[in-house]
Formats: C-alpha cells, structure tokens, sequence
C-alpha cells in the first residue's frame, strides 16, 4: 500500500500552567507516526507538506532510518516553520496560537505523489490547500480520497490565535470525498446537526461517503450507505490504557481505520482498529516514537 498524506508538519511549543515549556513536533508528524505503526512492511508513507529552514534538517534525520517514509513531498520553505504554542490555563483548558503561516500546498507539490492507493487530506493549518487546489486532485486522481476536517473549522486572528468558525459552505469541500472525518465539535461546526444521522437525512453528498464522527471516551460513530439505506456503526471507546493526552488521537484513529479497511474491507473491523490505535496514541505525552506506538498497539490487539 502507498499512503499520500497532504497537511502540515508544525513545531509545536507547549507552555503549562506552571510556566515550563516543550518544544517538539506536532501536527502531520502524528499522523506520518501513526501510519508507520499501522502500516505493513514495504508498504510507503509520503507526507506532503511545506517545511520551513529550522525544521527541515530535524525532520529529515528523524525519519533517515525508516524505509518506510519518502520525503519527496516535502516543499522546502526558506522561511521559518509553522509553530503553534499551546498555552494551558488550566488541565482542561488552553489557547492555542498559529505562528509563521505558510502558504497553501499547490497542485504541482501534490500532483507527483497521486499515483498511491488513497490520499489523506489532513487539515492541520486549515489552509494547507485551498478547495480549488482540492478540486483539482479530484479531478486528476480517480482513487479514494480521506478528509479530516479538523482545523477547516478554525479562524486564525492577527495574533495568531485560533478560534472556532462556522463552515457554511462544506459542501463545496466534501463533494468527491470518499471518506470524512470530524469530532463532535466539528460535526457543529459544518452543519446545524450534532449527530450523523441527522446530517446523513440532509446532504446528499453524503450517500456517497463513509464518515467517521470521533467521539473521544464515547468512542465512534460511522456512517455509510448499502442499497440506499443509512448503515450506523457505534465503535466502542478502548479501554485497555489510559488516554493522558488526546493531541493526535483523530489522527491515529484515521491510520487505524484506513489501514484495516483497505486490508479487510471490512468496516466493523476498521472501526474497532481505529478506536485501538487512538487510545494508544492517547496513552503518551506528546508525540510518541512509531516503535512505541506499535508496540503498545500489538500488546492490545493482542489481548482483544
């Protein structure tokens, strides 16, 4: 299998309430992790991404190792790299600020990469393409395309703080997608619906989509049509670890959920790998190591 990731690798800086800070990466690195601790041997992970001159070192020796991952979509950028900091209030509560914006992947950075068995559109910044870069994908590539929505529902202000939006026009960015995926906030953010089955009675669009609605401790929701008639997977939170940080969850849920399906088909099955993988993810602090990842991953299937 070939795994076309679009996003946006950031640096992420955490501030605690205490003052201390980390530094470390954040956005599609999650999910480049994620695939490599659910993917299977020979199978490639190209993310495609723009990487600014303080990163691009640091991200091409972190994966030098692994033959799994092609850095040929990386777009270098003589500029410094999205940083977001993360700033915690309290245990539940932070701010978040998108620092050094970069600007949109174009269809000639992507174009290279879509001879791949699925393309995984990850809005990190919310603007790592524009819909019509979107729609030109589609046009060109005949294969299944996986979006999640994430950060499509988020304003950036002149701060750099980001705040949530309303998508009034979603439509025009679902329509060719295959596969959708979005958490509960989300899911308010780009309809008047909190749940799939109200959604699914009133877009057509999505007759012709699977859309997995991450639910955190509540689990998942999935959603596909069979004959005309809305099909509902209610996947079951795992509670084999405990989640002390859910930065990546949805991410790992996505690598989960692709990589099951594409090998079995099978979307029961998809559903309860994606959960697994999400609640592993969930088990560390940060951005855990793929060998990590994996290990605990295999250590919980295993017990299944």
């Amino acid at each position: 299998m070939k795994y076309t990731l679009i996003g946006t690798i950031l640096l992420d800086r955490i501030i605690n309430v205490d003052g201390t800070q980390s530094d470390g990466f954040g956005g599609l690195m999650y999910a480049i992790n994620a695939f490599r601790a659910s993917c299977n041997e020979g199978d490639e992970i190209i993310p495609v991404s723009r990487i600014g001159n303080d990163a691009y070192i640091k991200v091409k020796d972190y994966f030098k190792d692994d033959p799994n991952v092609n850095l040929d979509g990386l777009q270098y950028v003589n500029a410094p790299n999205n940083r977001v900091n993360l700033i915690y209030r309290d245990k539940n509560e932070r701010a978040e600020y998108s620092l050094n914006p970069m600007e949109p992947l174009e269809l000639e950075n992507v174009q290279p990469f879509l001879n791949t068995n699925i393309v995984i559109v990850n809005f990190i910044s919310g603007w790592d393409i524009s819909n019509e870069t979107l729609k030109k994908i589609r046009h060109l590539y005949s294969g299944p395309i996986y979006m999640d929505i994430h950060s499509l529902t988020l304003n950036r202000k002149k701060s750099g703080e980001r705040v949530h939006k309303q998508v009034n026009d979603i439509d025009r960015w679902i329509e060719g997608i295959d596969f959708i995926q979005s958490n509960q906030e989300e899911l308010k953010r780009i309809s008047p619906f909190d749940n799939l089955k109200a959604f699914n009675k009133s877009n057509s669009l999505s007759k012709n989509m699977i859309y997995n609605l991450t639910r955190g401790e509540m689990g998942s929701e999935t959603s596909f049509y069979i004959d005309k008639k809305l099909e509902l997977i209610k996947g079951k939170p795992c509670t084999a670890v405990d989640v002390v940080d859910p930065t990546g969850c949805g991410d790992a849920f996505a690598s989960g959920f692709i990589t099951d399906y594409f090998t079995a088909n099978d979307a029961v099955s998809a559903v309860k790998n994606a959960n697994m993988m999400a609640a592993c993810m969930g088990s560390f602090h940060g951005l855990p190591s793929a060998k990590s990842l994996k290990t605990k991953f295999d250590e919980i299937k295993g017990r299944a």
